[in-house]
């Protein structure tokens, strides 16, 4: 797993928030999200929309392999806290799937 691949995912990820596009991102959703819950009552639940404050830092990678990745990110903060947040991607039929956040 190289930097330039984390940060690509990532500003992909970025993007999309950017523009929220919300169904974009649940196509970027691992297969198991999106067997459990449907586009409809995604894009319908507050729940479900990412809590990221953009922009994204890159802080470091965890548990970096060819089928995950765990990415530490620093968000923009409002505070004078720094915030962070950890973004597991799956690889999925050769592309990296979003799998979970946890801010």
């Amino acid at each position: 797993m190289e930097n330039s691949e984390a940060l690509k995912v990532l500003h992909h990820l970025e993007d999309l928030l950017k523009q929220d596009d919300r169904k974009a991102i649940y196509y970027l959703m691992t297969h198991d999200f999106k067997s459990r819950v449907g586009m409809d009552h995604y894009l319908r639940l507050e729940k479900y929309r990412l809590n990221l404050s953009l922009p994204l830092c890159l802080v470091h990678i965890y548990e970096a392999s060819d089928e995950k990745m765990m990415l530490r990110v620093k968000q923009e903060s409002k505070s004078d806290h720094e915030s962070f947040a950890n973004i597991l991607f799956v690889k999925e039929e050769e592309m990296w799937k979003l799998s979970g956040v946890l801010t």
